[in-house]
């Protein structure tokens, strides 16, 4: 044995040698991987720690954006729905409908029926609102009351669920509508040009609906409602006192005395 291990002593020395530089080459290539791999997670992480601090300061800015901007529209229902219903409630105004609209999701259809200065109030606590207000319609429906009703729809876009305001300018606004010494400009009148001196009419045009004027047995009818009224005839609580080729004229008796009416053929929009 050991004159073999003498024999060959060079080559076994050199394959010990081959051998272990086998395995520190495996070993040094393996550690630069390694360490390749550590630098780019190393770098990764570096990146990601970048856009995160980067990400936070952006959505501060919006948080910051949002709470000091007003916001259109309506995040809590029952707190808008809420407000409303406290202003009809405290005015006294029955709302008839209160829809969204089919096309943008922060604005409402509203539609009341009151008479000219109950609206007046309850525009004015409306104005106390955080609302926009637009596309205000007014059309008769009973002039049979005093001051008339009338049929009133418009729209309303809240902003941050409709919240209170408050300015000098509402409160004095408020102190105006309460006053009752105003002209009322619902109430609907129309010139009488047959008379010398003009006597304003109250116009039922938009109540009642006038369909056809004719004459039978000599004497003149107007079907109004789909029913047929001759002179002399009383719809409601007034009275038919002149059928004209394109309308009719009505009286009634109040305590300030008699009140003229007129009822009109409708014209389409645009005429």
């Amino acid at each position: 044995m050991n004159a073999f291990l003498e024999r060959y002593r060079g080559l076994l020395v050199s394959s010990l040698f081959v051998v272990i530089a086998i395995i520190a080459l495996g070993y040094a290539k393996n550690y630069r991987v390694l360490q390749q791999t550590i630098d780019a997670l190393a770098r990764e992480r570096a990146a990601l720690v970048e856009d995160n601090e980067r990400l936070s300061l952006r959505l501060k800015v919006v948080k910051e954006t949002k709470e000091s901007t007003p916001t259109a529209g309506v995040q809590t229902m029952p707190v808008f729905l809420s407000r409303i219903n406290n202003i009809a409630n405290t005015t006294q105004v029955i709302l008839r409908e209160l829809v969204p609209d089919k096309e943008n999701r922060y604005k409402f259809h509203l539609e009341l029926h009151t008479d000219y200065f109950t609206f007046l109030r309850f525009m004015a606590d409306l104005e106390s609102l955080n609302t926009v207000i637009n596309d205000l319609e007014v059309r008769p429906y009973d002039a049979t009351q005093v001051p008339p009703v009338h049929v009133i729809r418009f729209s309303i876009t809240p902003r941050n669920d409709a919240e209170p305001l408050d300015s000098e300018r509402l409160r004095l606004l408020k102190q105006q509508v309460q006053k009752r010494d105003k002209r009322n400009p619902f109430q609907r009148f129309a010139f009488d040009h047959s008379r010398t001196q003009p006597k304003p009419v109250i116009d039922l045009t938009w109540i009642h609906l006038l369909t056809g004027i004719g004459k039978e047995d000599g004497r003149y009818y107007a079907t109004i409602d789909r029913r047929d009224y001759y002179v002399g005839s009383v719809i409601e609580d007034r009275r038919v006192t002149r059928i004209e080729a394109d309308r009719i004229y009505m009286t009634r008796e109040t305590r300030d005395g008699t009140q003229e009416y007129v009822l009109r053929f409708r014209e389409k929009k645009g005429k």
